[in-house]
């Protein structure tokens, strides 16, 4: 099953130039250099912090237990400890996919509700998913792209789901912002339920992209 490393930060004043160095630079090359992990996406918050966020497609959560992935991790250079001390807000997930709904396309924005949910309701939202928001993928104005996502136990809060909008499309190239398709009744309907126990959302702008066969 697909998985994603998804994790947020945000540089101190006066390391951004320097924050966005080392991820084109380092912290995206070497993860895509590492057999399994398929592509990177970087994006600019619109609404919510931290401002930016990172996410690694893989072909299964397995690939964070490799080697590879293993080394990088317990010897970061000298570059990435630095980043690493110079920045707010960090979270990072682990996340197995679980559900996908819509076209097989990433977007110019991506809209991000992340939950937590008690275990009793984990089927609800996966069929509320299915019926209610899934209405939701196609209309005139943009194209969506519902993907869910179920977080490995030990992230940085205690969130179980990730669920992700791919937003392409004239609503999604809208300046400031496009409409956010997270912000909509049936999404409120949803937080409110009991099994909810906390909520949060931000929509974010699509700054860099890279492929696996991106210069290998």
């Amino acid at each position: 099953m697909e998985a994603m490393l998804f994790s947020q930060m945000a540089p101190l004043p006066g390391y951004e130039s320097r924050f966005q160095h080392w991820y084109d630079t380092e912290h995206v090359p070497l993860r895509m250099a590492l057999p399994g992990f398929l592509a990177a996406r970087r994006y600019r918050a619109i609404k919510g912090q931290p401002e930016y966020l990172a996410i690694y497609d893989v072909a299964d959560v397995a690939v964070f237990e490799s080697p590879g992935f293993i080394e990088l991790r317990s010897n970061p250079s000298t570059l990435t400890r630095e980043m690493l001390g110079n920045v707010t807000g960090l979270t990072r997930f682990i996340c197995e996919k679980i559900l996908d709904i819509g076209p097989d396309t990433r977007g110019d924005c991506l809209s991000v509700v992340a939950l937590n949910v008690l275990e009793p309701g984990f089927a609800t939202l996966h069929d509320r998913l299915r019926r209610e928001l899934s209405s939701e993928v196609n209309n005139q104005s943009k194209r969506l792209r519902i993907i869910c996502y179920r977080i490995a136990p030990g992230g940085d809060r205690d969130w179980t789901h990730i669920v992700l909008y791919e937003m392409s499309g004239s609503d999604a190239k809208k300046s400031p912002a496009p409409a956010d398709p997270a912000a909509s009744a049936s999404w409120d309907a949803v937080l409110k339920e009991p099994w909810v126990t906390k909520s949060e959302r931000w929509l974010y702008r699509l700054i860099a992209q890279a492929t696996a066969t991106d210069g290998h």
